[in-house]
């Protein structure tokens, strides 16, 4: 018997002979780092690559501990949404743990406006389930109907509710995580603390390095009593922008904030598009009115021209479709089969707002210089939530096309680096965006996390 087939062995004593596949289905690939993005994806590691399905957290913990005896990497698997390549197996022997079958939703309190569910639920369906109480999940990223609460959790995620109620990290109140060497650690429900570090934030945002995250307490809000969906068209983003950044200074804060150029197609980014707001306003009736009339006032200083409402609702109904889109390639492995082997990719940076209107300029050079064309420019929530949607021919090459696009958004991102900001806000790092991680924390940073992770938790994940 092989070492490979002693360890399925051992994990099938676990979790059952029924949740562990070796070789690793299709399915556990790139997730929605589809080959049509302009990176440079390193080999899939699939050949020793062992998926285990535990249902309990002490299976987690007993996976996990078989790891640490055997010195292999871990790999946590939520709904495979991710962006950046985060769930990739990139290395051999490793063990992914899929923890979609522990997707229990354990509570939902109308009295306390919480619900505790288990690290694999979708965020659709718990949402789902707040609503029946007469709350709502305040976490709604286009990936809502298959991403996993855990997932969410992990990347320290945005939804499109990001601007009145915060990322992920405002959400949780507390979690369930195993650690590396196996043990347990559960973190207090509680929104405020002063009893030292609060260890729940070690791993928002961790992407699975410092542990599994099995369970989570998150708070919930109640529906509002209205809500009005308003959109806008600005004849430029520097104008919408500047209305985004009047209604800031104005303490107007609104529950949904999206903004984009409108190019209509392949566009010359170093031209001015129009801009489309769309904006959700909910609360009680007279604060919806208030805001509402404070919006208005200032969009038609700035130049916004108010749309259909059908429009704004039109975009609200429409928010999750690109998840169904997705799915069966998800679900298959394939790749997907747009754009005609040309290129389409993003960054999602964070840049203080006086910066944003100088990277946009300077970034806009970068991407004529290196052919980029723009899909759209937005921004997401608040003024310094800023994206740029490019789109690169496969001319003379595709090869030779990546290899710019990549070029390019190194330059972006170094710009944004420079320019005191952080290079993504919302999908966390994976292998897309691991090489600029030194230069995103500088070496001290870098070593402090690498010294924790040392410290607290001896097994790379």
């Amino acid at each position: 018997m092989s070492e490979l087939e002693k360890l399925q062995k051992t994990l099938a004593g676990i979790v059952g002979e029924d949740n562990v596949v070796v070789g690793g289905a299709a399915s556990y690939g790139w997730g929605a780092l589809m080959g049509y993005r302009a990176f440079k994806r390193p080999k899939l590691n699939r050949e020793k690559l062992i998926v285990v399905k535990p249902s309990s957290v002490e299976e987690v913990a007993d996976v996990v501990k078989t790891a640490n005896t055997e010195r292999i990497s871990v790999i946590p698997y939520g709904g495979g949404t991710g962006v950046m390549g985060g769930t990739a197996p990139v290395v051999s022997p490793a063990i992914m743990v899929d923890l979609r079958r522990m997707n229990r939703i354990l509570e939902v309190s109308s009295e306390n406006m919480t619900a505790t569910a288990e690290a694999g639920v979708s965020i659709q369906r718990l949402n789902e389930a707040a609503v029946e109480k007469g709350l709502m999940f305040a976490h709604d990223p286009w990936s809502a109907p298959r991403a996993t609460l855990g997932g969410a959790i992990a990347t320290n995620g945005m939804g499109y509710y990001v601007a009145g109620y915060g990322s992920m990290r405002e959400q949780v109140l507390g979690l369930e995580a195993v650690l590396p060497n196996g043990k347990i650690l559960e973190t207090r429900p509680a929104e405020f603390s002063s009893t030292g570090p609060q260890l729940k934030y070690l791993f928002i945002g961790s992407e699975g390095v410092f542990g599994i995250i099995t369970k989570a307490t998150v708070r919930l809000h109640p529906l509002p009593e209205s809500e009005v969906m308003l959109g806008y068209r600005f004849p430029s983003f520097d104008s919408g922008f500047k209305a985004v950044t009047a209604m800031r200074r104005a303490k107007v804060r609104v529950s949904v904030l999206d903004m984009g150029e409108e190019t209509y197609g392949y566009a010359d980014p170093m031209r001015d598009y129009d801009t489309e707001l769309f904006i959700l306003v909910e609360g009680f009736k007279e604060e919806v009115e208030a805001k509402v009339s404070r919006i208005e006032k200032i969009c038609m200083e700035y130049g916004g021209e108010r749309l259909d409402d059908n429009w704004a609702k039109e975009f609200w109904e429409n928010r999750h479709a690109l998840m169904y889109v997705y799915e069966e390639y998800l679900e298959t492995g394939r790749e997907v089969e747009w754009f005609g082997g040309n290129l389409l990719d993003y960054i999602h940076v964070y840049l203080l707002a006086s910066k944003v209107l100088e990277y946009k300029q300077k970034t806009a050079e970068i991407m004529k210089q290196h052919g980029l064309l723009l899909y759209e420019r937005g921004l997401w929530g608040y003024p310094e939530v800023f994206s740029i949607v490019f789109y690169k021919p496969a001319e003379p090459s595709r090869e030779k096309a990546l290899e710019e696009a990549e070029t390019a958004v190194d330059k972006m991102i170094t710009l944004c680096h420079t320019m005191g900001g952080s290079m993504e806000h919302c999908h966390g790092v994976g292998v897309r965006l691991a090489k600029h991680m030194l230069r995103e924390h500088g070496y001290t940073g870098l070593e402090t996390i690498q010294n924790i992770k040392r410290a607290k938790i001896p097994l790379t994940l």
